[in-house]
């Protein structure tokens, strides 16, 4: 994922489960994050704020490049399977269950969409 606002790269290897930053446009990597995630998406509308979908499928957002992350709210209570994606007008949107669902403020709240 690239954030060209602030020249940042993020990098996600399902491999090992980590998330890597660079601030320099690829010379140098840290790595941010150890943990295992289905996704992670940029949202660069949002002062870069990142979103994932850990591993025991809980929605999560970091707001400082990856370094913590806290808990959102959950379209469903127990999900099967979700992926993310973010609008360029930061608007969130998440498929669970076969069901598509929509959040204007960040994850905090979900409502179904579509019906």
């Amino acid at each position: 994922m690239v954030d060209t606002a602030r020249r940042i790269l993020y990098l996600y290897r399902w491999g090992d489960h980590l998330l890597y930053r660079s601030d320099d446009f690829g010379e140098h990597w840290q790595i941010v994050s150890m943990a295992m995630y289905y996704q992670v998406a940029l949202a660069p509308q949002s002062n870069g704020a990142l979103y994932a979908i850990h591993g025991d499928w809980r929605m999560r957002r970091s707001d400082d490049g990856g370094f913590t992350w806290r808990d959102l709210a959950q379209p469903l209570a127990i999900p099967d399977e979700t992926a993310l994606a973010v609008a360029p007008n930061g608007t969130l949107y998440a498929i669970a269950n076969r069901q598509l669902f929509r959040s204007s403020d960040g994850g905090l709240s979900w409502t179904r969409w579509g019906d």
